[in-house]
């Protein structure tokens, strides 16, 4: 993301990440995030995260979560982005440092973005009721984005100018 301060925002997508923003660290914490990945291709699939009552509660808790996900890559191509002071999102203990923002069925869906291992990455993935579907970004300072560059495997693939 290319700001109009001439900052540059370099957002990356890890499994680590990916973990987080499902959310299965709350379904099923005998998943570790390092192994998630692994579990997934010796056949993990969304069917064990309803094993049990409880496990099955968590999971109907994050379906909201989960489902948002298919709409992230639209999100993260929109100019909406948010600054979050002192990175904790105000009422709660969220760490990131900014929230990209969409709204997608009328629910406000949030993009957390904050420093894991020296990197900006996509962390958590927050809902918003479509009630008050800005309720995560309300009173956050909006960031002007100018350019967005979608970059694949060391190559630009996409570049938005807003």
């Amino acid at each position: 993301y290319y700001l109009k301060d001439g900052q540059v925002l370099e957002v990356h997508f890890t499994e680590e990440g990916i973990y987080h923003m499902l959310g299965i660290q709350h379904i099923n914490g005998k998943i570790s995030g390092e192994a998630f990945f692994e579990k997934i291709d010796k056949g993990l699939d969304f069917d064990s995260f309803v094993q049990t009552k409880g496990m099955k509660k968590r999971f109907n808790d994050f379906k909201h979560r989960i489902r948002s996900f298919a709409c992230i890559y639209e999100i993260m191509r929109k100019n909406k982005l948010f600054y979050v002071k002192n990175h904790i999102l105000n009422g709660t203990t969220i760490n990131v440092e900014y929230i990209k923002h969409g709204i997608i069925n009328e629910k406000g869906i949030n993009v957390g973005i904050r420093k894991m291992n020296g990197l900006l990455t996509a962390f958590t993935v927050l809902v918003d009721r479509a009630i008050n579907p800005i309720a995560t970004i309300d009173g956050l300072q909006p960031v002007e984005v100018v350019r967005l560059e979608i970059i694949r495997n060391h190559r630009i693939v996409e570049e938005i100018n807003y």
